[in-house]
C-alpha cells in the first residue's frame, strides 16, 4: 500500500485513452448518458443476463404497446438492469417501419467476462405506451426511449405465473405479462433507460 503522488505505475485507460485506471473513468460511470450515434467511437457494453434453465424463476417481464405515428404493435418487454444499454428486436423495427437514427460500434462484454467482436446497433427512438391491465386501472404511462436494434434479444423467457387475488393479497398490483407460453421479447429495458420505467414504490 502507498500513497497515490509516490506511485510509480501509469495506468492507461482503456475507455478513453487518459492516465488513469478503467475503474476510474467518469466515461465508464456514464455509459447511459444518451450520446449522439455516427461518432465513430467504439463503445463498450456490459450485458450480464444469466438465465438458468433448471428451476424457473419470474424474470421482470410485461407488456406494453409501441407506436410509430398511427401504427401500434403490442409488444412484450424484458427489464434487465444487467444490461447498460436497452435494445429491440428487428423484426419490430420492421413492422412499424422505424427510421434510423444511426449507428454505434459495440463491444459486448458478457457474463463470465467473455468478450465479443464489434459489433454495429443501428439507433432506434420509439414510444412505448402501458397496458390498461383492468378498466379504470390509472393512467396510461407514455415515453420516448433510445434503443439499438438486435437480430434475437433472448432464448425463451417465460411469463409470470398467474396469480389468484389472495396471492397478491391488498398489494393492487397487476401483472401484464402472464400465463403458459413465452413469446420472444421485443424490447430489452437496460440501465439507462430502466429508471424511467419505474414507479419508486415496492410491494
Amino acid at each position: 500500500e502507498h500513497f497515490a503522488r509516490a506511485c510509480d505505475s501509469q495506468p492507461v485507460c482503456s475507455n478513453c485513452g487518459r492516465d488513469h485506471c478503467k475503474v476510474m473513468c467518469f466515461r465508464s460511470k456514464t455509459d447511459g448518458s444518451q450520446q449522439s450515434p455516427n461518432k465513430g467511437e467504439l463503445v463498450t457494453s456490459k450485458t450480464y443476463v444469466n438465465k438458468v434453465k433448471s428451476s424457473p424463476v419470474a424474470l421482470q417481464t410485461l407488456n406494453a404497446v409501441m407506436f410509430n405515428g398511427n401504427k401500434r404493435l403490442p409488444i412484450r418487454i424484458f427489464m434487465d438492469n444487467g444490461s447498460q444499454r436497452s435494445y429491440i428486436r428487428k423484426a419490430v423495427i420492421d413492422t412499424l417501419g422505424l427510421k434510423s437514427l444511426g449507428h454505434e460500434d459495440v463491444v459486448h462484454e458478457l457474463f463470465g467476462g467473455a468478450t465479443t467482436e464489434t459489433v454495429r446497433h443501428s439507433v432506434y427512438n420509439i414510444g412505448l405506451e402501458g397496458v390498461r391491465v383492468r378498466p379504470g386501472y390509472k393512467d396510461l404511462y407514455q415515453c420516448q426511449l433510445k434503443v439499438r436494434d438486435q437480430g434475437t434479444i433472448s432464448s425463451s423467457i417465460p411469463r409470470a405465473p398467474e396469480l389468484t387475488p389472495q396471492e397478491l393479497g391488498s398489494t393492487e398490483v397487476q401483472l401484464s405479462d402472464v400465463g403458459r407460453d413465452a413469446p420472444p421479447i421485443d424490447v430489452l429495458i437496460g440501465a439507462d433507460n430502466y429508471r424511467r420505467l419505474l414507479t419508486g414504490q415496492i410491494r
